[in-house]
């Protein structure tokens, strides 16, 4: 840790900073000191002077150890020597070490220099929480100079993975599994991990795997490292889920030159001596870790990056990046790294190259139970069992059997070609040729069985089911046996219902007439009656929309009034806090509107604002929200809204309403307006003090010229842009 200074004066200057009181600390600063260094500590003695209740953090790691809810406070920052461990600027990481911790610096938005591992810079900034670990933010670096980076702690995948040592700089070793160019962005909960731009080296060490994130612009082939031993310096970076867990380790390296091998992989991995498919995994028979060779005939693919490979004794399973031209028959050569597979062992990372081609090894035929004991995975079987299912699933098309008590599926890709015959009926005795594949339990014991068919004529029928089975016999003839009795039991119920009805059918035909005449004269009156109130009702439901909407919209445009606009300002000020999104204001005022008024009319100046209001709804999203906000002035409100946003939706509406003139009794009118924007999010203020704020870009705009918009986040900063 030479290069970035002492491991303890920075904790002693941090521990006598943070105790002194802001007076204190700018006397003790008054000291000869080089210029280069009193300016940093004056900005950072600023920044503490602002809020007294937040001291200044001088090292990494009184940053990198506050809780989450202390990391929001937002405490100030300053780094008066670190160095730069790994930075990219896109996706935006950068990666810093001083004598006490590293710490990761999120400089998405910031205007950061263009910078090298090694590089010894003076960092500013404040603290945030990050997604798992506390980070820098608003980050300001001064660079100073540049040293070679130092020797790093050896640390294994096992405390890597605990988080520990989260954006430390370390050494790891390992053997190299894979090298590849990352085919595009690769994300966590939305933040970019890698780009195409990197090269993703993974290294294993046992059955753990770990990628190594790296630069390389100019995309030279280090495949020559895969199956060496090596060890490499890089910054651990951590992976996290939705939920801010952590879920894993990146580790980023800046570049290829920090790999150092120990152990040379072969120069040709096809030379190696051959093993066969019993011996992968045994113990003593191969380098723990390393590749192995076998050879056989090619006994089923499976997808893409999967097919099965069977010897003289038994079969394997090989997993590789593409297995398209690999055939059934062919005789191949396997180079890959042995793993521990689901019952078996696999090889991962393969390569392969074919030398022939031999009639496979014929399937041995066995019971499902057989079968299921293990001994031959990833071998070809057949099995025959009664059909009791179809089903389809978005990788695989099933098939459920059963045999003397056994329960076995039968898979075909889902992309296969030819998917299974629609007469397979449920009952269908078959006949399965395919590989076998052991489903196990987490304790490794065979749980089910599934047989990997290559295409839908690996299925048999041996017997199609008979409708007339001693089940459905039954069933039918319980049926008609209940048929027969719930008829002679309605034929006498019926029988004497129509006996005693006929004698009270004639008494009821009398008073039917009186009570239905009756009944008449009351269902007339009740109508009259409901239709009257149903009337009253509607007409006041009619008369409340009409109070609601008058209260809530511009009689004139018919946007949101003022008070309306007040009232969602605040409700989605209040959201975009909770939800920690941006929300994005904007003030519009029409140009030089008075004229309009005086030469044409309060009438055209009237038709002018309606046809302003209809096209800023125009030029707007459907849930964006605008409103007159008095005069010749409206309100957007641009909820989930960012500053480009913000910046792209203003531009249109400007647009909108300066690229068409308007048309007044037959003469066109060319308006213009002025835009003040403002970005609401992540900051507790007002309503009131948002719309101050967007109406002081407003006057910004104005003052600008007119015709562009004005951006304000803070009351200090501004951006104009002008068409």
């Amino acid at each position: 840790m030479d290069a970035v200074g002492s491991m303890t004066d920075p904790e002693y200057r941090c521990d006598r900073f943070a105790a002194a009181s802001p007076r204190r600390v700018l006397a003790s600063c008054v000291r000869p000191w080089p210029l280069a260094l009193l300016l940093p500590a004056f900005f950072a003695f600023c920044a503490y002077a602002a809020n007294d209740s937040l001291p200044v953090l001088w090292t990494a790691r009184q940053a990198h150890k506050l809780t989450r809810e202390e990391a929001a406070r937002g405490y100030p920052i300053h780094l008066e020597r670190a160095q730069v461990t790994f930075f990219q600027a896109r996706p935006s990481g950068l990666f810093l070490m001083d004598a006490t911790d590293g710490i990761f610096a999120d400089i998405r938005g910031d205007l950061v220099p263009n910078l090298q591992a090694g590089d010894i810079v003076t960092v500013d900034g404040v603290s945030g929480p990050g997604d798992v670990a506390p980070v820098i933010l608003q980050t300001r670096i001064r660079i100073l100079g540049h040293q070679p980076l130092p020797e790093a702690p050896l640390v294994s995948f096992d405390r890597l993975a605990t988080g520990a040592w989260d954006a430390r700089w370390v050494s790891v070793e390992g053997i190299v599994r894979s090298i590849r160019r990352a085919s595009g962005t690769t994300a966590y909960d939305g933040h970019a991990a890698s780009s195409r731009f990197n090269t993703i080296l993974t290294l294993a060490s046992g059955p753990d795997l770990i990628d190594v994130i790296t630069l390389n612009p100019s995309g030279q082939d280090y495949a020559s490292l895969i199956d060496a031993k090596v060890r490499l310096r890089a910054a651990t970076g951590s992976r996290f889920n939705q939920r801010k867990q952590l879920i894993g380790v990146h580790l980023y390296m800046p570049d290829f030159s920090y790999v150092q091998v120990e152990e040379p992989p072969p120069p040709d991995p096809f030379a190696l001596p051959v093993t066969d498919t019993a011996s992968v995994m045994r113990l003593g028979v191969s380098e723990p870790g390393h590749r192995v060779h076998i050879h056989g005939v090619v006994t089923s693919t499976w997808g893409t990056q999967q097919f099965s490979v069977m010897d003289a004794k038994h079969g394997i399973f090989v997993d590789t990046d593409d297995s398209a031209s690999v055939q059934v028959g062919d005789v191949v050569d396997v180079v890959g790294f042995p793993a521990v597979g689901d019952y078996t062992s696999v090889l991962e990372d393969s390569l392969y190259r074919r030398s022939g081609n031999a009639a496979p090894p014929p399937p041995v035929t066995l019971s499902a139970a057989q079968a299921l004991e293990g001994a031959h995975d990833a071998e070809p079987v057949r099995i025959e069992g009664q059909l009791l299912y179809k089903s389809r699933s978005v990788a695989e098309q099933d098939l459920l059997l059963t045999a003397s008590g056994t329960t076995f599926a039968a898979a075909l890709p889902a992309d296969a070609p030819q998917g299974f015959p629609a007469d397979l009926q449920p009952g269908s005795r078959l006949r399965i040729t395919g590989i076998c594949f052991i489903e196990v339990t987490p304790a490794k014991t065979p749980k089910a069985l599934k047989i990997l068919l290559q295409s839908p004529a690996d299925v048999v029928v041996l017997r199609r089911p008979s409708w007339w089975t001693p089940r459905n016999t039954l069933i039918l003839s319980t049926l008609l046996c209940l048929m027969v009795l719930v008829f002679i039991a309605w034929n006498v119920g019926l029988r004497r219902r129509v006996r005693a009805q006929t004698r009270v059918i004639r008494t009821q035909l009398q008073e039917a007439h009186t009570l239905r005449l009756q009944a008449e004269a009351a269902h007339q009156e009740k109508s009259q009656s409901l239709a009257n109130v149903l009337s009253l009702q509607q007409d006041l439901l009619a008369a409340q929309e009409k109070l609601r909407y008058q209260a809530t919209h511009d009689v004139l445009t018919g946007v949101w009034n003022r008070g309306a606009l007040l009232d969602l300002l605040h409700s989605e000020i209040e959201r975009t806090l909770r939800s920690q999104s941006s929300l994005g204001i904007l003030m519009i005022d029409v140009d030089h509107f008075k004229p309009v008024n005086d030469s044409h009319g309060h009438l055209a100046g009237d038709a002018v604002l309606r046809e302003v209001a209809q096209r800023i709804g125009c030029a707007t999203r459907p849930y964006d929200i605008s409103g007159r906000y008095g005069g010749e002035e409206f309100v957007v409100i641009l909820p989930g809204c960012g500053l480009e946003e913000t910046h792209s939706s203003a531009e249109r509406i400007r647009a909108a309403i300066s690229s068409v003139p308007f048309m007044i009794g037959g003469c066109a009118i060319s308006l213009t307006v002025s835009i003040g924007a403002t970005i609401a999010g992540g900051c507790d203020h007002s309503e009131t003090e948002i719309l101050s704020l967007a109406d002081l870009a407003l006057y910004q705009a104005k003052s600008a010229g007119r015709n562009c918009m004005a951006l304000r986040t803070s009351f200090e900063e501004q951006h104009v842009g002008r068409a």
